[in-house]
């Protein structure tokens, strides 16, 4: 196989030297070594493609242009390149966005459409994610978005040799089982993430219509309701109809009886109000509110087992705030899956091998090695190419999670 790289349109030969890095979901950074035989010299930021034969494998941006030492002003213009991956470019792409029912994937395809495809990228597979009723940013990195979005489901992120964005779940990798010609084999085993109590905050989730009754006294001024405001619908003096308004908008609105603000608990009376409660008046307000979900979810059988292991209960709490979920479903589904996903030890196994098809980022190693300790599903997320006796040379990196 013979590997160039396209810069900046021009193609080159590389020399032996080369150690290419990619990572899954995150900004890898690589060396090139390049013979220059003409006047023109790579710039930074410059567009680099990397191919094995006619097959793209890598694409990114260079990041750092050193010349030789020169001296006599013969010698031979081998320059080194350093090269981050393409997902660099969305670390300089700020957007704002706010979304109203919408799914994960339909959020990534619109933001693709919208500040991504105007790079030169076209769009690979997007896995479908969950249900948002509201997903809102202003001023942020694209890269920090992408990022908050695939953790939030188990998806990773990355730009192939082919200049395509891809957004995958690992229920959507390839399984393959693992390559018999892998050596070099280092695991690692460690607690990572693993939780069996799961304790979700910040997750909300709207009421239906509320009816707040209340029996005006002497001298009052204001009332608490029993939840948070989302909308007052309608209020009475009486049975007789009166306009509610927003407090700081419409108190000089003599037409408003009622103030209340979004997300406050309380309603009070508009001093300017034309219509007025008297002493023992009867007020009916009409509201939509909102109320704060907590909630607590336990993996009994993981617990079990590490009662069984540590002599302890077996209780690992992690606490996760989530203020996009709005209803109690979602709450309880979101955190079941952080108590699946984080089910397990992390384990991580370094190898090296030598087939570019086996260790593309969107590939499941299936293990059965009992003899090392290594049984099930592995994925890529870390890869290092370099040459070895003219051969390729790949270090893998491989989780369970």
């Amino acid at each position: 196989m013979v590997i160039r790289a396209v810069i900046q349109g021009r193609e080159y030969r590389l020399k032996n030297t080369y150690s290419i890095r990619q990572q899954a979901g995150a900004i890898s950074l690589s060396n090139l070594d390049v013979m220059i035989k003409s006047e023109f010299v790579p710039s930074v930021l410059g567009s680099c493609q990397i191919f094995f034969d006619d097959v793209p494998f890598f694409f990114g941006f260079i990041q750092s242009v050193d010349s030789p030492e020169y001296n006599s002003g013969y010698e031979v213009k081998n320059y080194k390149l350093t090269v981050q991956s393409g997902e660099t470019i969305f670390n300089n792409i700020i957007i704002s966005e706010s979304y109203r029912e919408v799914n994960t994937h339909e959020i990534i395809v619109d933001i693709f459409e919208k500040y991504i495809a105007e790079n030169g990228f076209t769009l690979g597979e997007v896995s479908e994610g969950r249900y948002f009723k509201n997903y809102d940013f202003a001023f942020a990195k694209l890269y920090d978005i992408l990022k908050e979005l695939g953790d939030d489901i188990g998806a990773s992120f990355f730009i192939t040799g082919d200049k395509k964005f891809n957004f995958i779940i690992k229920n959507n990798f390839i399984e393959i089982k693992a390559p018999n010609h892998i050596k070099d084999i280092i695991t690692t085993e460690s607690i990572g993430d693993l939780r069996t109590v799961q304790i979700l905050t910040g997750a909300s989730e709207e009421t239906s219509l509320q009816t707040h009754v209340e029996k005006w006294k002497e001298s009052q001024t204001s009332f608490v309701i029993g939840y948070q405001i989302v909308e007052v619908h309608g209020a009475t003096i009486n049975g007789q109809p009166v306009n509610v308004g927003l407090i700081d908008v419409d108190d000089t609105d003599n037409s408003k009886t009622f103030l209340y603000s979004t997300f406050g608990n309380s309603i009070r009376l508009n001093n300017n109000a034309l219509v007025k409660p008297h002493y023992n008046d009867n007020i009916h307000i009409v509201y939509t509110g909102y109320y704060e979900i907590v909630l607590e979810e336990i993996n009994q059988s993981k617990m079990n087992k590490i009662a069984e292991i540590s002599g302890t209960s077996g209780k690992i709490y992690n606490l996760h705030n989530d203020e996009t979920i709005k209803n109690y479903i979602d709450a309880e589904s979101f955190a079941n899956n952080l108590l699946n996903k984080y089910n397990e030890f992390e384990k991580t196994i370094n190898c090296t091998c030598h087939s570019l098809k086996d260790t593309d980022f969107n590939k499941i190693w299936v293990f059965s090695r009992p003899d090392l300790n290594i049984v099930g599903k592995f994925i890529i997320i870390e890869r290092t190419i370099s040459s070895f006796n003219n051969k390729l040379k790949i270090k893998v990196k491989l989780t369970n999670r």
